[in-house]
């Protein structure tokens, strides 16, 4: 069965100028018979004229995809160049951070250091002079024996105790 031109067009969704400009193309030995001023198109022509609108919009879909799939794919890169930036500049800042930290430590164990020192100053300084450390005496019996000397000494003075920094110097009578 044949069709016309307009009906072509319409089944395959272009325009009629588009289906002529087809036709007008080929060979004039293979373009569709023309009756009465208008094509009438075999179905073997409209197989041709169909072949040749897919080959024409495939062409295009290729190109524009192949448009896309370029700017897409520099898209991506650049996406990629910076997060690559973004987790060159985190691994900085982790490394300062760790720079931080080793050195607060190290502080902090200079201070620790410090307090264990400045302790046991003290403890010497509280210890009485007169009297020998033994090895073999508890700390809980030095206590003991230091407590009723205090509390001598606390019976012959008016009550004054001795303030943080006179335990640490000593006091001037």
């Amino acid at each position: 069965m044949s069709k016309t031109v307009k009906e072509l067009a319409d089944e395959l969704g272009v325009s009629r100028q588009r289906v002529q400009q087809i036709i007008s193309k080929q060979v004039a030995s293979k373009r569709p018979k023309k009756v009465a001023g208008q094509y009438l198109i075999s179905p073997a022509d409209e197989s041709l004229i169909k072949g040749e609108i897919v080959g024409t919009r495939h062409a295009k879909v290729q190109a524009n995809s192949k448009q896309l799939s370029d700017k897409l794919q520099a898209s991506l890169q650049e996406e990629v160049a910076n997060l690559k930036e973004q987790i060159h500049t985190k691994d900085r800042q982790i490394q300062a951070k760790d720079n931080q930290l080793e050195k607060m430590q190290k502080l902090l164990d200079q201070s620790q250091q410090l307090q264990l020192m400045a302790e046991n100053k003290l403890k010497k300084l509280e210890a009485p002079h007169n009297e020998p450390e033994s090895s073999s005496e508890s700390e809980s019996d030095q206590i003991h024996k230091r407590a009723p000397e205090k509390s001598g000494v606390a019976e012959n003075t008016p009550e004054r105790s001795s303030s943080f920094w006179g335990r640490l110097f000593g006091s001037y009578k």
